[in-house]
C-alpha cells in the first residue's frame, strides 16, 4: 500500500511540474508575444532548466524501483517454485523455503522414535521402529500440498492457515519376521517345551492328585509374527505374548476331562481297602501299594494290570511264606535246630490269590480275609514265625518229647522211636500234626495195633500210645523200636492229645543237627 501512495505522488508531482513548465513555456510564448509587442521582457531560462532536471531524476527514480521490485518479486516467483511458499506451515512448523526433501524428511521424523515393548513369560524385548519394520511417510499431502502452491501468488500464503499432512502407514514383513526369528526369546536356549499335567500319588491323603506341568516357554514363531505385525499396523507400543495364544500348549491341562475321569479311577481303586491274616498276623495293603500295581499311560489311560496283581502277590509270598523255607527252633537245651520244611508252614496260591486281589481291588471293596493258601501252619504271629512257641519237639537222639504252649514247656516224657535195626528209623524235620484221631487201629504188614490217641504228621508217622510198652526213653529204639511212630506212654499221649490241635508243628531232631 505504501508503494502505492508514493507511486500516486510522485505522479502528482509530476503532472504538477509538467503543468508549471507548460505555464512557464506559455507565459514564455506570451512574453515573448509581449516583448514583441512591448520590446521583448526578461526570462529566467536557469529555472525551467532546474525544473526539467528534478522531472528526469524523479524519473530515473521510479523507473529504478520499479525495477527491482520486478526484481524482487521475480526472486520471489522463483523461490516459491524452487522450494515451500513464504509462510507454509504444515502440521504445526514453519516450512517457509524449504525443499521438498527436506520437508519430506522432517515430517516423517513423528515416528521416529517409535518402538515396540514385547513382553515374553521369561522376559521382554524392545524392536525400534527399524526393527519393526514400520514404513512411515506422509509424501502424498506434501506433494498435494507443494502442487496447489501457485508461485506467482507467493505472496498470498504469507498468512496462510496451517496445513495437515497425513501419513501413510506400511510394515516390512520380511524386516519384522527377520526381528523376530534374531530374538533371544525364541532361540533354543530359552524356549522349554511344555510339560503335560501329571497325576501324583500324595501318601498323606492316600489319594492321587493332577499337578499342571510346567507351561514352558516354547513359542509358535508365525503367531508372534502375526501379534507384532498387528501392533506394528496400529503403531502400538506393547504386545503381550505371555497372555498370548503364541506358546506351544501341552496336549492336557489339569482339567481336561481325560485326566479327571483318570484321577476318579484311580482313586476308586485306591479305596479298597484290603487287610490279609496270616494267622493272628494282619497285613494291610497300602493305597501305595495298590497305586503301584495300576499302569498309567502317557495318554491317561488307566489299567489294572493282571500281571502286576500276580507280582504283587508273588512279592507278598516271597516276603511272609514260610512255607519251604529255612527257620531257626530253640531246642529244651538252648540250641538251635535249622530246618527246612516242604511239610509245614504258610505258602499262598499265588494264581488264585491274585484272581481274588484283581476282584476286589477292581470293586474298590473293603475285605478283611486270608489270602488264598496252600498250605498253612498252625499259629503266624510275626513275621515268619508261624510256630510262635507252641510246639511239639521230640529230641530223637535222647528220646525225649517236650510240649510247649505259647513258649514254655508243660510237659515232657520219655518216648521211643522207630527201631533203627530195622530200618524203620523216625525222620527229623517239621511237621504239624494231620489229624487227631481216637481209639483206632493202626494197621501195617505184619501189625495191628490198637491205640486210643492217634495224631500223625509224616504220612503214616505220629505220636501215640503204645500201651504194650512198659518202659520208654534210653536205646529202646536201637532195636526194639517202632516202625517209624513216636511211642508214648499212654498218660502223656492223652495230655498231648488234649492240649494239640491239627496243625500243631511237631520238630524231630538228632543231636548232631544242633548247634550253639
Amino acid at each position: 500500500m505504501e508503494n502505492e501512495e508514493k507511486k500516486i505522488s510522485e505522479t502528482e508531482s509530476e503532472e504538477k511540474v509538467e503543468e508549471a513548465v507548460e505555464k512557464a513555456e506559455e507565459s514564455t510564448e506570451k512574453t515573448e508575444e509581449t516583448s514583441e509587442k512591448h520590446d521583448e521582457p526578461y526570462v529566467d531560462v536557469a529555472a525551467f532548466e532546474t525544473v526539467k532536471k528534478k522531472k528526469h531524476f524523479f524519473r530515473k527514480i521510479m523507473i529504478a524501483l520499479g525495477v527491482l521490485i520486478v526484481i524482487a518479486y521475480g526472486v520471489m516467483v522463483y523461490l516459491s517454485y524452487k522450494y515451500f511458499a513464504p509462510g507454509t506451515c504444515i502440521n504445526g512448523k514453519d516450512y517457509s523455503f524449504k525443499s521438498y526433501d527436506e520437508v519430506l524428511e522432517d515430517v516423517n521424523k513423528a515416528y521416529d522414535d517409535y518402538k515396540l515393548d514385547i513382553r515374553f513369560r521369561n522376559g521382554y524385548e524392545t524392536f525400534n521402529k527399524d526393527q519393526a519394520g514400520l514404513k512411515v511417510t506422509a509424501e502424498r499431502d506434501i506433494k498435494k500440498i507443494k502442487k496447489k502452491q501457485n508461485p506467482f501468488l507467493w505472496f498470498t500464503y504469507l498468512w496462510s492457515d496451517n496445513e495437515t499432512a497425513g501419513f501413510e502407514f506400511s510394515v516390512d514383513k520380511d524386516v519384522l519376521m527377520d526381528s523376530i526369528e534374531k530374538s533371544e526369546y525364541l532361540s533354543p536356549a530359552k524356549m522349554k517345551e511344555p510339560e503335560e499335567p501329571s497325576i501324583v500319588f500324595n501318601e498323606k491323603e492316600g489319594r492321587v492328585e493332577i499337578i499342571e506341568g510346567d507351561e514352558g516357554t516354547l513359542l509358535d514363531k508365525f503367531s508372534v509374527f502375526l501379534l507384532c505385525y498387528k501392533a506394528v499396523e496400529n503403531r502400538d507400543g506393547y504386545v503381550d505374548i505371555k497372555n498370548s495364544d503364541c506358546y506351544i500348549k501341552p496336549k492336557f491341562f489339569a482339567d481336561s476331562p481325560r485326566l479327571v475321569n483318570t484321577a476318579d479311577r484311580i482313586n476308586h481303586y485306591l479305596s479298597a481297602k484290603i487287610t490279609y491274616l496270616y494267622g493272628d498276623l494282619k497285613i494291610e495293603l497300602s493305597p501305595e501299594n495298590i497305586y503301584n500295581i495300576l499302569s498309567i499311560s502317557d495318554d491317561y489311560s488307566v489299567y489294572l494290570s493282571p500281571e502286576k496283581v500276580k507280582d504283587f502277590v508273588r512279592n507278598l509270598s516271597y516276603e511272609y511264606d514260610t512255607y519251604d523255607t529255612y527257620r531257626s527252633i530253640k531246642t529244651h537245651n538252648g540250641k538251635i535246630f535249622k530246618v527246612n520244611s516242604d511239610e509245614y508252614g504258610y505258602q499262598i496260591d499265588i494264581d488264585k490269590e491274585a484272581s481274588l486281589l484283581y476282584i476286589n481291588i477292581s470293586g474298590g471293596e473293603t475285605v478283611e480275609r486270608e489270602p488264598e493258601f496252600l498250605h498253612t501252619g498252625y499259629k503266624y504271629t510275626k513275621k515268619k514265625d508261624d510256630i510262635s512257641g507252641n510246639y511239639v519237639e521230640v529230641d530223637l537222639s535222647n528220646q525225649m518229647i517236650y510240649l510247649y504252649s505259647e513258649g514254655k514247656i508243660i510237659l515232657e516224657s520219655e518216648v521211643v522211636s522207630g527201631d533203627m535195626k530195622l530200618g524203620h528209623g523216625t525222620p527229623g524235620g517239621l511237621y504239624d500234626v494231620d489229624g487227631m484221631y481216637y481209639d483206632v487201629v493202626l494197621t501195617g504188614d505184619d501189625y495191628a495195633s490198637p491205640v486210643k490217641y492217634w495224631m500223625p504228621f509224616n504220612g503214616g508217622i505220629g505220636m501215640h500210645d503204645a500201651t504194650w510198652r512198659s518202659y520208654f526213653g534210653g536205646d529202646i529204639y536201637v532195636s526194639n523200636g517202632s516202625h517209624g511212630c513216636v511211642n508214648l506212654p499212654f498218660d502223656v499221649a492223652k495230655e498231648i492229645y488234649n492240649t494239640i490241635e491239627p496243625g500243631y508243628p511237631v520238630v524231630l531232631y538228632w543231636e548232631d543237627e544242633l548247634s550253639k
